[in-house]
């Protein structure tokens, strides 16, 4: 990522794997630069340590009232802050990333506040306390500094949970099942939802893919292609017999009204030719069955362990 890699090199901040992340100290302060997706949305972000207990206020306001950070263009929502460190996202604006030179000046004028409110962590190991002089490291996705023995036993359980997970073997009926029920309370509510409001909602197809995805993992007892096909397939047809019940619901109405009934096994037998029928409700409904399964099938992939792996290069002493 080009933006990544000139970010790096104004801040002196040495490479890490494919490019897409780049970490070092930067004035004693821990920074992170790297490419990340959240919720969909792929952003920039800017990570800084910092020994900010009880200083987060402290900081918001600081970020709030510098000129060069509202100069650049960065925004209350794309700052989070906690007990130990700053982010700040940088988003695409007109379907991409700002130009460099501006993503570069929110950059540092994001530092430069964390700098002015805070202090650099203590050069000490994170998991022992002990003193740790060695470059940073990626802990769990995150600039940090650990010591050589602490890394040497993380990397060993790391191992560890990865061969306990893949020695598994996936109780695809359970997790079938699982997906199931969690379909039909996520199908039901989908339905009962447009019964009651007369309108569609993505959004509760995209909760009914994450139930899904995650009854279908919890049931399984792992992820993987063919839980994610599970979940895939069991969020599709919830949503759509969701979208079922709605047109019952109408149908049942009309006839009462016309003093007629329903012939039910009729309608499960022709509920395909009635979805046919509805194209632009099934295809909302088939488009929001989507990205639920998108959804599901996140969840229900291998997870990835936590790993912890030394910076390549010098660190920076300065930006």
């Amino acid at each position: 990522m080009l933006l990544v890699d000139a970010m790096a090199r104004a801040l002196g901040l040495p490479q890490a794997g494919s490019g897409e992340v780049a970490y070092g100290v930067v004035d004693g302060f821990l920074v992170q630069v790297q490419l990340a997706e959240r919720n969909g949305l792929t952003r920039i972000e800017v990570i800084v340590r910092y020994a900010g207990e009880g200083k987060e206020e402290e900081l918001r306001r600081a970020l709030d009232d510098s000129p060069d950070v509202k100069a650049s263009g960065i925004r209350f929502r794309h700052v989070q802050i906690d007990d130990t460190t700053a982010t700040l996202g940088i988003f695409h604006e007109q379907l991409s990333f700002p130009e460099e030179s501006v993503v570069l000046r929110r950059a540092r004028a994001f530092l430069e506040v964390v700098k002015s409110v805070s202090a650099p962590e203590p050069a000490t190991c994170r998991c022992c306390g002990s003193p740790s002089p060695e470059d940073p490291v990626l802990f769990g996705g995150v600039v940090d500094r650990v010591c050589p023995a602490c890394i040497e036993r993380l990397q060993h359980e790391e191992q560890l949970a990865a061969a306990e997970y893949q020695s598994r073997t996936a109780n695809l009926p359970l997790g079938l099942v699982c997906a199931v029920l969690a379909g039909i309370v996520g199908g039901g509510l989908y339905g009962a939802v447009m019964i009651a409001t007369n309108y569609m909602y993505w959004a509760l197809a995209i909760v009914t893919g994450a139930m899904v995805g995650f009854a279908a993992t919890v049931g399984a007892g792992k992820g993987g292609l063919a839980v994610q096909a599970i979940a895939m397939a069991v969020t599709i047809g919830s949503v759509l017999a969701g979208l079922l019940g709605f047109l019952a619901y109408q149908l049942d109405a009309q006839a009462g009204a016309a003093g007629a009934t329903v012939d039910w096994r009729r309608f499960i037998a022709e509920s395909p030719d009635l979805l046919l029928a509805t194209p632009l409700s099934t295809l909302f409904s088939l488009c929001g069955g989507l990205i639920g399964a998108w959804t599901a099938i996140r969840l229900a992939r291998h997870p990835k362990f936590a790993d912890a792996n030394p910076a390549q290069g010098a660190s920076a002493n300065g930006s």
